[in-house]
């Protein structure tokens, strides 16, 4: 036995959280920047995973980053960009994006949600932001869970989608 109870053939089974974990560091870094994301931008982070990508935030020079609990506690004024970097699962999402909507208009949200597919090959997780008033813009697919990228609309945007 090595340590821990796990035998010398166990150890392959352990995964080295560090290179995945700068995997998503750099994900997330480049989904920002490509969205136009930069240090000013007003960012709120909400979700049970949330303190994590706070901090990361918060080391790369971000001002003003602040946690948003899904209860309404938090920031009041709206944000440039809403992360939930957890794998939220639509009925889920649909209640944040309905009951807590602190996105300005163009404002960017960012969310991690299971990979879900239809027969028609559609993703039903993108019905949920459409209905509240995003577009969605991108879809990185990852292994077990995908992350959206969607802009919330102008009213008078989002009535003509209506």
């Amino acid at each position: 036995e090595c340590f821990g109870g796990l035998r010398d053939g166990d150890m392959t089974l352990m995964k080295d959280p560090v290179p995945r974990a700068r995997r998503s560091a750099d994900l997330l870094s480049t989904i920002l920047e490509d969205a136009g994301v930069n240090a000013s931008s007003a960012v709120r982070v909400t979700g049970k995973d949330g303190l994590a990508p706070l901090i990361w935030l918060c080391r790369h020079g971000f001002d003003d980053v602040a946690y948003v609990h899904y209860d309404g506690g938090g920031p009041r004024d709206p944000a440039d960009v809403l992360l939930i970097l957890q794998s939220t699962p639509p009925a889920e999402l649909e209640h944040l994006l309905n009951e807590r909507p602190c996105l300005r208009e163009g404002g960017l949200l960012i969310v991690q949600t299971p990979a879900l597919k239809t027969e028609s090959g559609r993703d039903p997780i993108h019905l949920i932001p459409e209905r509240a008033g995003y577009v969605v813009e991108r879809c990185v697919p990852r292994r077990s869970n995908e992350i959206h990228v969607a802009r919330r609309r102008a009213p008078a945007d989002r009535r003509k989608a209506a």
